[in-house]
């Protein structure tokens, strides 16, 4: 009965959230692709990782396609033409019009390729406007991944405060004014990433500085990259909790209470939301560790999935629990 509840419950807020909807439109060229599907893609979480397919269609024998979408905000997608990907941010009421390259020939097409040798797509947006995110994300990645080659030893020897400041004046001297908060987002949190590596702020400021306080960005990948590796293992590697102590709170029929509130120990987990997505996150972790109870993580999910008041607890819960059923 409660998986009725919850496709009811899902269907409502994905019906409601449309109504805050703006449309978002995909039109494009590609050569030598008449007939290969076309897929959308995203993630439906970013601790799961379930993949969502959110329009399909076809190329045209003239090699077009057209998708439509309604978003929210800021999206991150995987556009698939036959075998082939390549990755997407598309922005609420934006037009994207692609010009597409790299497509494999249909000789090559029919080989059985590894997917790690599959060549990924490459796309041009015709007319691009200010603040184009996409641009925008490429430039920011490059200068990101030439800093850390440049400063690799530094970066290695740890504690460097001057490395941290040498990143972020550079970082907004190449990117000052920039009007968009998903793009200002990402500074943040890759600029938090760095600050981690270093280990030059104690666990509490780092979590005080980028987490508490702030709005969780469940639809941001670098918010939740960077949640994920602060909370990663974080129940079996914290000082704070004996493992005996997490095994007899996950055999308890009380189990979801008893882990709250041993997750409260911690002064960095005092809101609920935080700490429940903490506890989600963690059982994600114990499952693939040997010495805990599987069925148990698994009931614990299932009532996050029932009884969450966060509907994007809800359905992450309900996503790993489909991961551990597929695997």
């Amino acid at each position: 009965m409660y998986w009725f509840r919850i496709a009811v419950f899902l269907y409502a807020t994905f019906f409601f959230s449309l109504l805050q909807a703006e449309t978002t439109v995909i039109r494009s060229s590609v050569a030598n692709a008449a007939g290969l599907p076309v897929e959308l893609i995203t993630y439906s979480d970013y601790i799961s990782n379930t993949e969502m397919v959110l329009e399909r269609t076809t190329v045209a024998k003239n090699g077009t396609f057209g998708l439509r979408l309604e978003l929210e905000h800021t999206m991150f997608a995987i556009l698939k033409i036959g075998i082939q990907k390549c990755e997407i941010l598309l922005e609420p009421a934006k037009i994207y019009q692609l010009k597409i390259s790299g497509i494999l020939s249909e000789k090559l097409r029919d080989k059985d390729i590894p997917a790690f040798q599959i060549p990924w797509l490459q796309f041009e947006i015709i007319d691009p406007w200010k603040f184009e995110l996409n641009g925008l994300t490429y430039e920011f990645f490059d200068f990101h991944d030439e800093f850390l080659a440049e400063n690799t030893l530094s970066i290695l020897r740890s504690r460097n405060t001057g490395v941290l400041n040498k990143y972020v004046t550079e970082l907004y001297n190449r990117f000052p004014g920039i009007d968009n908060a998903w793009f200002n987002d990402l500074l943040t949190y890759k600029t938090a990433e760095i600050e981690m590596m270093l280990r030059i702020t104690d666990r509490n400021t780092l979590a005080e500085k980028y987490l508490l306080d702030h709005e969780i960005l469940y639809d941001h990948m670098e918010y939740m990259a960077f949640f994920q590796k602060f909370f990663e293992k974080y129940l079996i590697t914290s000082s704070l909790y004996e493992r005996r102590d997490i095994v007899t709170a996950l055999e308890s029929p009380q189990s979801y209470n008893l882990m709250m509130e041993m997750l409260s120990i911690d002064t960095i987990l005092k809101d609920k939301r935080l700490r429940e997505l903490v506890l989600i996150r963690s059982m994600f972790n114990l499952w693939a560790i040997s010495g805990f109870n599987r069925d148990k993580i698994n009931k614990l999910l299932q009532q996050v999935q029932t009884e969450s008041k966060y509907t994007e607890h809800q359905l992450i819960a309900t996503n790993i629990i489909n991961h551990f059923s597929a695997h």
